[in-house]
């Protein structure tokens, strides 16, 4: 309350002072105007008594008398100096035209009307035409200037009565009167009308202006709108807001302000507030030309152009980044050394790659092109990656592991983890999840590694449902192996020994136990040895290669433990064995030291005979479909179901190729190249060379080969069993067209293990389906299976989709598809392991 007596106070002081200087003011206005009123009242008199001439007889003037015009002004000037001056007189006056006539019309006498007297003259001396109208020009100019100053004089006394009311509120401490507005628009109440004259036949005199004297006229007649109405009136415009950017309005405070200069932390009007009773684009118009206005405005405008810049600098920054960060990402997962990470970027550059500009040197060089940064950057993007797939493992709910456990290029023992799980998009997906130092290669050992990994990464072991690892006794032994430590914890898992492993133990145990195959995997081994560390004897063989085939080919040591590179072994081989036998016996001639020519020599004759010619491409047909099997299970997110289905067919295709051979591949090149029996010299005339070709080499040649066929075959079959959980799956998989009762029985398989509550550790761990349920959704979604090519298919593309129809199917489909089988991508990771000790930093 005391903050606004004090306001108060302070405008009223403030109008006081103000008061004061305008009534100074008119004082010294009207000291001029008393000087010249002595001179106004000679022409007042000159213009209502002329001095007229007699010219024309027929013309009447009306006039008010001379001292009634004198006695009104004296009235009206003394009335002015008043508080309320009356109404002024209305002092009209007329010029009627009369015709010319012969007769002449008899004036009216006397009238009075309103206080307003017009005498009537009847015989009036005539002046001249040119006298006539330059003095009523006169008279009309003298008039309008004595009703303006009549106004003038009317409004200076409001101003004055105004101005004394102030002056007294203020020392008395009363409201200032609110009539402000109405004393400083006063208007005349006596507007002028013009009047069109009559026509004349001789000449038009000009018109003069005629007062009117009605009173009820006056109060018909709409008065104009005072300044308190129209401010009243005012609103606010939408278009101000566009006009002005930094204008806002306070609608619960009724006030505007000033953005740039509250940001600036000016003080003025529109930083306290301005108030919007009145709103005048004005004053938007009078702050914007302020100086501190001006200054705020600027320093916003230059606050903008360094956001811009700073954006802008911030734009190429990321870019910069970006492409460092996708190029540095490029070279991990091509394997190359961070030594060789400025190759790249120069080459990028080059090829008009603007973005890795910005991290230049001054001198040219990158910033990331050495060892510790390219690391920095490798360590941000897996940090990255990382949290992105446990988050979409933790919304995939179950998992699988593949563990391996290996030696790196510094000796270390480590132990290696992939991650399976089914993604965002419906399918499997397979992630490295991290690798961990141990110092001892127990089970133990392996099992706390593992523990402490998982606890790292924040996952649950409860929602663990695979794990894969090869076939070491620490991984898959009988009782202190890893997955037997973990089915102790773990209430639903699945433990698998990996397939491709499997595999290359079965093709192993196959062809120890035939000697001639194990011989001729010896010589394939020798000659390769002799090709890998001899550069003249390998141009020497390329050259022999191009004469004979017109194309080369690199020959490799193979083993059985390498199903894949025993493969391309032998089919490098069987291509290329004239270009070879000719290679070796050139070598032979050119070779100075005896031992070097005993050995090519022993070469030659062993591969330049019937036996190894037959069995190189009986191998190459047989490893073959081997290398194909191996080819399928190490696809990333390969299903039992699938790689089931693969072994089954790999099976029945060599028991055909055992039962009629040369029916195809490359066996079916031998085809009359050699005789039915062989020649009694023991040599046979084979692509311009003679080989070695006796009966008891075909015999044991039969004879191997049958026992290979054989025994790969039982090791297929006895190696990759029926598994009880992972088969009852196939009620799920297209290709195994079971009948209603093989379902039947793999489902009740499935809910034996997933749809009870197990307890390990003292730990009761809930069942992942309800029993019933899962039988009531399998009636609808049996008949479904046969449509889809795959349990992937069934998944993606219905079953995820309609997982609210079968929410127990879902979670079973699921499993089955999370469950790994493989380990091959731990073996991936150790032969990068390898290549990536050539990133460290040099010594």
């Amino acid at each position: 309350m005391c903050d606004v007596q004090t306001l108060r106070a302070f405008v009223l002081q403030r109008l006081a002072a103000a008061a004061e200087d305008i009534i100074e003011q008119f004082e010294r206005t009207l000291a001029n105007n008393e000087e010249q009123r002595s001179e106004r009242q000679k022409l007042l008199e000159a213009v209502f008594s002329p001095q007229v001439h007699p010219q024309r007889a027929d013309v009447q003037l009306l006039f008010v008398t001379n001292d009634e015009v004198h006695a009104e002004q004296q009235d009206l000037w003394s009335n002015l100096d008043q508080d309320n001056p009356p109404e002024p007189p209305h002092i009209k006056v007329e010029l009627e035209e009369v015709q010319t006539n012969q007769d002449t019309e008899e004036l009216p006498g006397l009238k009075e009307e309103a206080g307003v007297t017009e005498l009537t003259f009847s015989s009036v001396p005539v002046m001249s035409e040119e006298d006539d109208v330059e003095k009523h020009q006169s008279y009309r100019a003298r008039t309008r200037s004595m009703k303006r100053r009549a106004k003038g004089k009317r409004q200076q006394t409001s101003l004055q009565s105004f101005f004394k009311a102030t002056r007294a509120s203020h020392e008395t401490g009363e409201c200032i009167p609110e009539t402000v507005e109405e004393h400083s628009s006063l208007e005349s109440p006596h507007p002028e009308s013009p009047e069109t004259p009559g026509d004349c036949s001789a000449e038009t005199e000009p018109p003069v202006k005629k007062a009117k004297t009605s009173a009820a006229a006056d109060s018909g007649k709409k008065q104009a709108m005072t300044q308190k109405e129209r401010d009243r009136n005012r609103q606010i415009k939408a278009d101000w807001f566009a006009i002005f950017k930094w204008l806002i309005y306070d609608k619960e405070k009724n006030l505007f302000f000033c953005t740039y200069c509250m940001e600036a932390k000016k003080t003025n009007l529109f930083t306290r507030g301005k108030c919007a009773k009145v709103p005048k684009k004005d004053d938007f118009n009078k702050h914007t030309m302020r100086a501190d206005h001006k200054l705020a405005a600027g320093a916003k405008q230059g606050s903008r152009q360094m956001l811009k810049a700073r954006a802008k600098a911030d734009d190429r920054a990321r870019e910069s980044t970006t492409a460092a960060f996708e190029t540095a990402q490029w070279v991990a997962q091509e394997d190359v050394p961070n030594v060789k990470f400025s190759g790249p970027v120069d080459l990028q550059l080059e090829e008009g790659a603007q973005s890795l500009r910005v991290p230049e040197k001054d001198d040219g060089s990158i910033h990331y092109g050495q060892h510790t940064p390219v690391n920095d950057l490798r360590e941000c993007v897996a940090t990255e990656e990382e949290d992105e797939i446990l988050k979409e493992v933790d919304e995939a709910q179950y998992f699988s592991l593949e563990a391996d456990e290996a030696s790196d290029c510094s000796s270390k023992t480590v132990l290696r983890v992939y991650i399976r799980y089914i993604g965002p998009d419906a399918c499997p997906r397979v992630r490295f999840l991290g690798v961990r130092e141990m110092e001892a290669t127990t089970s133990d050992a392996i099992a706390a590694a593992l523990h402490q990994l998982l606890e790292a990464k924040g996952l649950n072991r409860s929602h663990m449902v695979g794990l894969a690892t090869d076939g070491a006794s620490v991984m898959t032994g009988v009782k202190v192996d890893l997955t037997t430590q973990f089915k102790k914890e773990v209430p639903f898992l699945v433990a698998n020994h990996c397939m491709a492993h499997r595999l290359q133990q079965a093709a192993e145990k196959a062809a120890t136990r035939v000697p001639l195959i194990s011989k001729y995997i010896g010589t394939l081994n020798c000659f390769a040895r002799v090709v890998k560390f001899s550069a003249k004897f390998t141009r020497t063989l390329e050259v022999s290669q191009r004469i004979h085939s017109g194309q080369t080919k690199k020959i490799k040591e193979a083993f059985f433990t390498r199903v894949l590179s025993l493969c391309d072994g032998t089919q490098a081989m069987a291509g290329c064995i004239p270009a070879v036998l000719s290679a070796l016996e050139q070598a032979a001639t050119e070779k100075s030291t005896v031992e070097g020519k005993v050995q090519l020599k022993g070469l030659a004759a062993d591969m330049g005979s019937y036996k190894f010619i037959y069995l190189t491409h009986f191998l190459a047909d047989t490893v073959g479909l081997l290398g194909i099997l191996s080819k399928l299970m190490q696809v990333t997110t390969s299903t039992y179901q699938d790689l089931k289905d693969a072994i089954d067919n790999t099976v029945c295709s060599l028991l055909a190729l055992g039962q009629v051979k040369g029916t195809g591949g490359f066996l079916e090149k031998l085809e009359g190249a050699f005789p039915s029996t062989p020649p009694a010299e023991g040599k046979t005339l084979w692509e311009d060379h003679y080989v070695k070709d006796t009966q008891k080499q075909r015999d044991e040649v039969k004879k191997a080969v049958d026992l290979f066929m054989d025994n790969i075959v039982t090791q297929l079959q006895c190696t990759f069993p029926d598994h009880d959980t992972m088969s009852a799956f196939d009620i799920f998989c297209p290709s195994a067209k079971l009948t209603s009762d093989d379902s039947s029985d793999k489902l009740d398989k499935l809910l034996e293990l997933y749809g009870a509550d197990k307890e390990k550790k003292g730990v009761t761990h809930t069942k992942v389906v309800d029993p019933d349920a899962a039988k009531t959704e399998w009636k609808i979604l049996g008949p479904m299976v046969p449509k889809y090519s795959s349990m992937e298919d069934l998944y993606c593309r219905y079953v995820s989709k309609n997982k609210d129809a079968y929410p127990n199917m879902e979670r079973l489909v699921k499993i089955g598809l999370t469950i790994t089988v493989t380990s091959v991508n731990c073996e991936r990771g150790v032969s990068r392991s390898k290549t990536s000790s050539r990133n460290a930093p040099p010594l």
